[in-house]
């Protein structure tokens, strides 16, 4: 039913008597990750003789997404013989929108009965015009001039979009997880080792959840309100895309090249400032295609790169990408239909509320009214992601990049940091009266050293860095 990277195969029959039976030996999936029984593989067992030629058509091998930028396309199909015969030729056929069919002989084949293989044409496809087509496979003139004798099982069918462009997809991985979860630990160490594998091909928000048992201390309710979108009731649980939905640990290399290589018709940029507890941050969104749904929903993680406050009982000490809020809100903001070519630029802000806070656990959750999670301010980042709230996908996602925003321009002209770059020490000069307080972060945001001063007739700061690394 479905493949979690793996190609399995299984020997499956029906008893038909205590001396007869019918079966298939060697049987291998066809599924992919799809969680609807669109892509399920079955196996009818007919009582009587088996006819010599009967080919059932699998799945058309050209993507459901694809861009004319990228035309033209080969066009494959894979088949199984559920006849009796050896198939050793055959005319593979494919028609779009039911025009007529292109052909190709095939010739030199030695397909055995319940083998599968591959036919592929010897005319690409080129569309003319992005929309919805229908391609359909087919295999004729088996072995010469034999018909198939099942005429209801030997087409495969695919729905295709095309669209004028694609770009690349950069993949939102959305962990629900808790400090109290035993299984958490080793799914979170699947997780981590596979972004460090694949750096620049995700995106990553965790949600700590409020159980097992007693919850995680960093639970807040709008990580609830994620988990009742989805309709989770445990963890380890990760959705990508808004999709697949299971259990950390099963996380492989090949879930996750499927879900990073489908192409995506949305582009997104964005940047992010700080200044002491407020955060602001804007998104570029480009549309390859005609974004026409009304359910299109815009959000904004702010996300703590490492934690260490909140452990608890499943002996994990770190926690990374740790969301502290969610932007405009936990149902997101909505974002209109925008046509092909268009672009919209989106900025969300937000101020944490009070003082930092520890709760003892998830049943006495943080109020972000009154208080914050935040461990270290020089430790946030933000994530934006495009999703149809309707049916769940994620049409894209980004990591904003930290600049200088709107709210730090005024002290532009008033800071002076010099020499740069610098080897033993960095001078800082503000031309204003006021107490500060100076980081040196290291490119993870880590704060390595922290200087209090007040700028007042000119004074400058002196701050020592010879003896830290480079970077």
């Amino acid at each position: 039913m479905r493949n979690y990277g793996v190609t399995p195969s299984l020997n499956i029959g029906v008893r038909v008597s205590s001396t007869q039976t019918m079966g298939l030996t060697g049987v291998g999936s066809f599924s992919t990750n799809d969680p609807t029984p669109a892509d399920n593989t079955y196996y009818p067992f007919i009582y009587g003789t088996q006819p010599d030629y009967d080919m059932k058509g699998l799945v058309v091998n050209v993507d459901d997404i694809i861009g004319l930028t990228n035309a033209p396309f080969t066009v494959s199909a894979d088949f199984q013989n559920y006849g009796a015969a050896t198939l050793t030729g055959a005319t593979f056929n494919y028609s779009v929108n039911g025009g007529t069919p292109v052909t190709t002989a095939l010739t030199g084949l030695s397909v055995a009965p319940a083998g599968v293989f591959t036919a592929t044409s010897g005319t690409n496809w080129t569309p003319a015009s992005t929309g919805a087509y229908t391609v359909k496979a087919w295999l004729s003139d088996l072995n010469g001039s034999n018909t198939d004798i099942d005429a209801s099982n030997d087409t495969a069918t695919l729905e295709i979009l095309a669209y004028p462009a694609l770009t690349q997809r950069t993949s939102l991985f959305e962990t629900f997880t808790s400090s109290t979860c035993a299984p958490c630990t080793p799914a979170n160490t699947t997780i981590e080792g596979l972004f460090a594998d694949n750096p620049g091909k995700y995106t990553s928000i965790k949600y700590q959840m409020s159980w097992p048992g007693s919850g995680d201390p960093y639970y807040f309710s709008e990580g609830g309100t994620r988990r009742t979108y989805y309709g989770i009731s445990s963890v380890p649980h990760v959705r990508i895309d808004g999709g697949w939905g299971n259990n950390g640990n099963s996380l492989t290399q090949g879930i996750f090249d499927e879900f990073v290589s489908k192409p995506a018709v949305v582009e997104m940029s964005a940047t992010f400032s700080q200044w002491s507890k407020i955060v602001e941050a804007t998104v570029e969104v480009d549309a390859l295609a005609d974004l026409t749904s009304n359910d299109l929903v815009l959000f904004a993680a702010i996300y703590s790169a490492r934690d260490t406050m909140n452990v608890k009982t499943n002996g994990e000490t770190e926690f990374f990408h740790v969301v502290k809020k969610l932007m405009p809100s936990d149902n997101g903001g909505t974002f209109a239909p925008l046509a092909v070519g268009g672009s919209r630029s989106v900025t969300y802000s937000y101020e944490f509320n009070g003082t930092y806070i520890l709760p003892p656990n998830a049943t006495s959750p943080v109020n972000l009214a009154t208080n914050h999670t935040v461990e270290d301010f020089g430790n946030l980042g933000v994530v934006f992601w495009l999703q149809n709230t309707a049916t769940g996908e994620v049409l894209q996602s980004t990591d904003a990049v930290y600049t200088i925003g709107q709210v730090e321009n005024p002290l532009r002209t008033a800071l002076k940091a010099y020499p740069n770059p610098a080897s033993d020490r960095v001078i800082v000069e503000g031309t204003f009266d006021g107490d500060v307080t100076v980081r040196v972060v290291d490119l993870t945001g880590r704060t390595v050293s922290q200087y209090h001063h007040r700028f007042t007739d000119g004074q400058s700061l002196v701050v020592p860095v010879g003896g830290l690394p480079a970077g």
